[in-house]
Order: structure tokens, then C-alpha cells, then sequence
């Protein structure tokens, strides 16, 4: 009996193996005949678009021309796309190629005809030619877009790894900064990054040299306004917050006769775009509404967390590429 049994397991598992290799046989033969993803005209022109789209480039310098000499396995059409000074037509090809390498079974072929001229952009999807597109510089044409600023606060609540990764940003921003003995170190590290910064006047104001509040005497006040102006003589402008105690108390008009005095103007917090009082949807809109304003000629200056800055930094980037001009809080 235990003959029998042993025989029946033998010739399952037998069994077993044979329909798993055949399995896998027929498994390979099918992925064999598996058409290769190829990407039609439509699609890859699609995408072509939007990108330009993504640097700012309106349909006025787009054009769609006929090939009137075509060749097997080519395009029918081209694109002549007019392309602004202040762009480099080298780096929006390498981007167009990063953008295209995320598809599979995507080619992209660039040329350069003329230095500093003429370049062309080619894209084939299952080996086949799909899309042709050329770029030519013109001056007479130019991205009309805000120039912006931002104003960043709470460096407190950044973690060491984020706070050198905001000040390893490559565009320009100011900083926040309250007087204290640990913000005083923070501007004597500075010089390495491309940053200017700010004096908030507000009720957290720390340390024996800067302390004051809407209870302080005239004397602790004026004494602790010569610390401030003498040890952060660099800094670009000098905020109020108008809800602090401090503002709000009989004490102001003096604090701010005594920086006037310095030669100094105290600006309220109220005249920075605040992003970070937003919510969390609203943010975005928010920016995107004044990246994309241009009936103003004004620069846009905008308060935001450090947390958010850091955050939104994608986002942000995204109209920096648009054309957006990230520009110091110093310049008009």
C-alpha cells in the first residue's frame, strides 16, 4: 500500500512539473508577441506642448509647418518655435530629453546648426521618427512676468538638514529673523549663501541687549534699539508685527521715533503677501494667482514659513521656470 502511494505522489508531482514548465513556455511565447508600447503623433505632440507650455512660451511663437519634401518613416508636419534671449535653447533641449527619458520606448535626438542659433529636436517612439520641432532665438520678443521676492520667517522650526538645504536654494530670499544671541549667529554665517535678511520688532524679542516690551522703560528701550541697529547694521529692512503688545502700547511712538531717528523706517507685516495664513489648498492658488499677474508692474513680496518655503519648493520652481524673476528684497 505504501508502494502505491508512493508511485501516485511520484507521478503528481511528475505531472506537476510539466505543467509548470509548460506554463513558462507558453508564458515567454506570449510576452514574445507582446506589441512594444509605441507612442503615436498625437500623444508625443501632446506632451511636446505642455512642456513648452512649462517655460513660458505663448502660441504666438509657436508655429506648425508643412514638410513639403518627405521621405519614408517621417513626419508630415514640424514645429517652429521662437524662443526668447533670455532663455538658453542647450538647457531647454537637455530638459526636454530628462522630460522624455521617463517614457519608455521614447528617443530624443537634438542638433545644433548654428551656435547660439538654430537648433533642432527629434523624437521617435518604436524606432520610428514622430515628431520634429525647431528653435530659432528672437529679440523681438521677451516672458512678461512678475518679478518676486519672498520674506522667510520661523527658521526656529526648521530642522538642521532643512534649514541648510533653504539656505542652499539657489535663488535669492531674505530672511526673518527676531534679535536674539542665536539670530546674531545665524547672520555671521551669511556671507556663504547667497542671503539677504530682515529684523522682526515683536514681543519675543530675547537676550539682555534686545529685550523690550510694551512694559520696558524709555531707557531699557532706546538702549536695546542702538544694540539692535549697531549688530545688525546689514540688514535690508525692519518689519513690525502690528499685532504684537508692543505696537499696540503708548511705548510705540517712541520705539519708533528712536529708529527714525537711525535713519530706519519700521514697515508692518501687513505689507508682505502672507502665503503661510492660507490653507493648505488655498496656498497654491494663492501663488499661482500673483506668478501669473501681469497688469501690475510692481514686485510681489511675499511672507512665507520656512517650513512652507521648503516645502513648496517644487511648486515654486515651477514659475521660476515659467519665467518668473527671483529677485532680492533689496532691489526694486
Amino acid at each position: 500500500m505504501n508502494k502505491i502511494k508512493l508511485i501516485y505522489g511520484l507521478t503528481a508531482a511528475v505531472i506537476v512539473l510539466i505543467l509548470f514548465s509548460i506554463g513558462i513556455d507558453l508564458a515567454e511565447k506570449l510576452s514574445e508577441k507582446l506589441p512594444i508600447v509605441e507612442y503615436n503623433v498625437s500623444q508625443i505632440e501632446e506632451m511636446f506642448l505642455s512642456e513648452l507650455d512649462n517655460f513660458g512660451i505663448e502660441e504666438d511663437w509657436i508655429a506648425k509647418k508643412k514638410i513639403w519634401n518627405n521621405v519614408p518613416d517621417s513626419v508630415k508636419y514640424y514645429y517652429k518655435i521662437k524662443v526668447p534671449m533670455e532663455l538658453t535653447i542647450p538647457e531647454m533641449l537637455l530638459l526636454f530629453e530628462q522630460k522624455f527619458e521617463q517614457y519608455e520606448n521614447i528617443a530624443v535626438e537634438n542638433e545644433e546648426y548654428k551656435i547660439n542659433g538654430t537648433s533642432q529636436l527629434q523624437i521617435l517612439s518604436g524606432g520610428k521618427l514622430k515628431f520634429r520641432a525647431q528653435f530659432d532665438y528672437n529679440k523681438e520678443i521677451g516672458r512678461v512676468r512678475p518679478n518676486v521676492s519672498f520674506v522667510v520667517g520661523e527658521l526656529e522650526n526648521l530642522s538642521e538638514q532643512d534649514r541648510k538645504k533653504l539656505l542652499e536654494i539657489s535663488y535669492p530670499c531674505a530672511l526673518m529673523l527676531i534679535p536674539s544671541p542665536e539670530t546674531k549667529k545665524i547672520v555671521e554665517s551669511l556671507s556663504a549663501f547667497d542671503k539677504d535678511y530682515v529684523i522682526l520688532i515683536n514681543d519675543n524679542l530675547t537676550g539682555e541687549l534686545y529685550e523690550m516690551d510694551s512694559g520696558s522703560s524709555k531707557r531699557k528701550v532706546k538702549r536695546s534699539i542702538s544694540n539692535i541697529v549697531s549688530n545688525f547694521s546689514t540688514s535690508v529692512k525692519v518689519f513690525v508685527d502690528q499685532k504684537s503688545d508692543l505696537f499696540n502700547s503708548v511705548l510705540f511712538n517712541y520705539v519708533k521715533d528712536e529708529f527714525r531717528k537711525k535713519k530706519i523706517v519700521l514697515y508692518r507685516l501687513s505689507t508682505l503677501k502672507n502665503v503661510s495664513e492660507k490653507s493648505e489648498e488655498e496656498k497654491r492658488s494663492f501663488l499661482q494667482y500673483h506668478f501669473n499677474d501681469v497688469e501690475s508692474n510692481e514686485k510681489k513680496v511675499f511672507y512665507i514659513t520656512a517650513e512652507d518655503y521648503v516645502n513648496l519648493q517644487t511648486y515654486i520652481e515651477k514659475y521660476k521656470k515659467k519665467g518668473n524673476k527671483f529677485v532680492p528684497l533689496s532691489k526694486d
